[in-house]
């Protein structure tokens, strides 16, 4: 009996190691397959924010290029429209005709129109204009007739000091070269805005300003980005504004929808 007893207890913990071995070993097994798994996972997902950033990358270059392109293209059609010969014929003297204001007029309306073909319908330009040597407003497209004869050399576009003067001080000389104003507040729609300018001279030598021509466009419509549900561009301004800050967002999604919705910018 007594040996009948040992070989029992014999067999229970050769029965006990049987079961407990294996046990260990699938634990063993299992908990290195999690670990293999998590690192498998985790390497996946740095790969994929990888080239996440990577594909986010390359589309905001490839949109910054692409706005570059398009601010090139702006002032090339601008330089282009202020060397025609009515417009400097029409600023040739101090004294403007009446005569010649409206045909200045009629032609910017008729340039408006056509270089905004040149666009698409979200980023054509909203006005176009003509300033004199100093800063009066000479035309306007679409006509506002309020504002003719109005004086705007106070604003950067006009003479590209890098903030708006005084409008009642002295008329500063105009730009000289092309130039991209800082963000303003726009006269006939009181929305913010961005002008591309260029000087008119008198001849082809050109030494002598006698004007000032210019497209302005509202803030959120100078590039057009497809993006997707996680995805969207915006453009920030690095220029020091009128406060001496930079960093000033002026095209987001957001904007369509806020001005959709009647709210300010």
């Amino acid at each position: 009996a007594l040996e009948m007893r040992q070989a029992k207890r014999s067999q229970r913990s050769l029965l006990l190691l049987g079961l407990l071995g294996p046990a260990l070993v699938v634990a063993v097994m299992g908990g290195a397959a999690a670990y293999l798994l998590g690192q498998t996972l985790q390497t996946a997902q740095q790969q994929l924010v990888g080239r996440t950033l990577e594909s986010d990358q390359f589309a905001a270059q490839t949109i910054a290029s692409q706005f570059s392109m398009g601010v090139d293209k702006r002032w090339r059609m601008l330089e282009q429209d202020a060397g025609d010969a009515l417009l400097r014929k029409a600023l040739s003297t101090d004294t403007i005709a009446p005569k010649d204001t409206d045909e200045v007029g009629g032609w910017l309306q008729a340039r408006h129109a056509e270089r905004n073909k040149e666009f698409s319908p979200a980023t054509t330009a909203s006005y176009w204009f003509v300033l004199d040597a100093q800063g009066r407003l000479l035309a306007i497209s679409p006509p506002n007739p309020e504002l003719l004869g109005k004086y705007f050399g106070f604003r950067e576009y006009f003479h590209g000091q890098g903030r708006e003067l005084a409008a009642d001080a002295a008329a500063p000389p105009p730009i000289k070269a092309p130039h991209r104003s800082n963000v303003f507040r726009s006269r006939p729609t009181n929305r913010p805005a961005v002008a591309f300018s260029v000087p008119i001279f008198r001849d082809d030598s050109r030494h002598e300003v006698r004007g000032i021509l210019a497209m302005e466009t509202e803030l959120g419509h100078f590039s057009e980005f497809a993006g997707s549900r996680n995805q969207f561009a915006v453009l920030v301004d690095l220029r020091p504004d009128q406060t001496g800050a930079s960093g000033l967002v002026v095209e987001h999604p957001y904007f369509d929808e806020q001005l959709a919705g009647g709210r300010p910018l």
